[in-house]
């Protein structure tokens, strides 16, 4: 405990030259939540991607898709069976066009919300920022209710909010209401996977598979749920589907490993077929290459910067340390004669930079979780995740280190003595 005294003690004999070393690793700990949330934020959406369809696969923006076969009546994909058949020996995750009409509280005239439900496997891949709730999960698929998700909107839908299908797309009355329950909003200017048909942003890669909403432009909001809990509900209050659901937007397509070149090369055929109205279409390989170029883009610009400024802070700690130790070393004879030993004198100078270090790594910390709960970061890309923490506390282990290089030959190559009698 006495180490820790004497560590503050000499800490405010060399205020201005602490509060230097301070400042420049807030300095460097906010570059390094900016450079890590620009990766995270572009890795999370390739990872989502990836997640689902692997190293082998596409993606497809689509309008719709015929059924196999000759289908002489012209009939679209509205259920995962119906494509799977067009697609032999893939995987399928999809995303739908629910065609219902909602009742609530007469204000939908000309503000029908856009309704995209998803597979599973989709909504849990990837949770957009909440701007209150929560979102999509596999547990609402167990009730009678259908757990949504909507953006925000000018009709003021809020979390625990209650809207009402009562009329299938031909406008036929249902026996029974289904009980949309709002579980959560979205935040404005957050990515939302799937992305709809004729959606008109084009990257060709991962940020074609998603898109981005905003009350100020968005006429009309969006409203999402899982496919499977919508079935669920009305096979409980209706004995079998009423709602119809078109295969339409971004669909998401993984080749089974054992997939032959031929069978590949069946599937492009269907997908360049009548049978695909598509809008885009991208080949896993291309999504893969021009991804990781978007998420190191814009890194690969700031970060020999960064390294040069990382270099430079280190060098100043190193030599800020040993003008400390070479200031304190009369202060250390003297603690040396009152039983100190000399041995401990490394342990201060550790104390006092582990102080600095972790008292910059505190005040960031506080400041920016300050700014994340008054919204205040919003609009910009900044997270603070245990991947931030771990990585800014490598930095201050890094500094700490780095700080008792010098010290420690300083102390190691003088003696109490010698220095009492110098100073004399």
């Amino acid at each position: 405990m006495h180490l820790w005294k004497m560590s503050k003690m000499e800490i405010s004999n060399n205020m201005i030259l602490c509060m230097f070393i301070m400042f420049q690793s807030i300095i460097v700990i906010i570059a390094l939540l900016l450079g890590i949330s620009v990766f995270t934020s572009r890795y999370d959406k390739y990872k989502a991607v990836h997640d689902l369809i692997g190293d082998e696969g596409v993606v497809l923006n689509a309008q719709h898709f015929m059924w196999a076969g000759s289908n002489p009546d012209n009939m679209i994909c509205c259920e995962k069976k119906e494509i799977e058949e067009l697609f032999p020996n893939t995987k399928i995750f999809s995303t739908y066009n629910v065609w219902a009409t909602y009742d609530y509280e007469d204000i939908w005239d000309n503000y029908e919300p856009k309704t995209i439900a998803y597979d599973n496997e989709v909504a849990a891949t990837f949770v957009p920022d909440m701007d209150d709730g929560r979102w999509l999960k596999e547990s609402d698929n167990k009730s009678s209710v259908v757990e949504a998700v909507i953006t925000n909107n000018k009709a003021g839908i809020e979390v625990g909010d209650e809207i009402y299908i009562t009329t299938d797309f031909f406008g036929e009355q249902l026996e029974e209401k289904i009980t949309i329950k709002i579980v959560g909003v979205v935040s404005d200017n957050t990515y939302i996977i799937g992305a709809p048909a004729s959606y008109v942003e084009e990257y060709d890669d991962v940020r074609d598979c998603f898109f981005m909403y905003s009350i100020d432009f968005d006429v009309r909001p969006y409203l999402f749920f899982l496919k499977e809990d919508l079935r669920n509900a009305e096979n409980e209050l209706l004995g079998s589907p009423h709602i119809t659901t078109a295969i339409s937007g971004i669909q998401f397509i993984n080749f089974d490993n054992d997939i032959k070149s031929s069978e590949i090369d069946y599937i492009e055929s269907v997908i360049s077929s009548e049978k695909c109205n598509l809008d885009k279409k991208m080949n896993m390989d291309q999504v893969m290459k021009n991804s990781k170029k978007y998420i190191w883009n814009q890194l690969d610009e700031v970060l020999p910067i960064f390294i040069g400024l990382l270099v430079l802070i280190i060098m100043s700690v190193i030599c800020s340390s040993a003008m400390m130790t070479r200031s304190q070393l009369k202060n250390y004879a003297i603690y040396y004669t009152v039983g100190l030993k000399w041995s401990d004198c490394i342990k201060i100078q550790i104390l006092q930079q582990s102080i600095l270090q972790f008292g910059a790594f505190i005040i960031t910390s506080v400041v920016f979780l300050f700014m994340l709960k008054f919204n205040v970061l919003d609009n910009t890309v900044f997270e603070f995740s245990i991947i931030h923490i771990g990585i800014c506390l490598l930095y201050v282990f890094l500094c700490i280190f780095a700080s008792i290089i010098l010290p420690y030959r300083i102390i190691n190559n003088s003696s109490p003595k010698n220095i009492l009698v110098t100073k004399v």
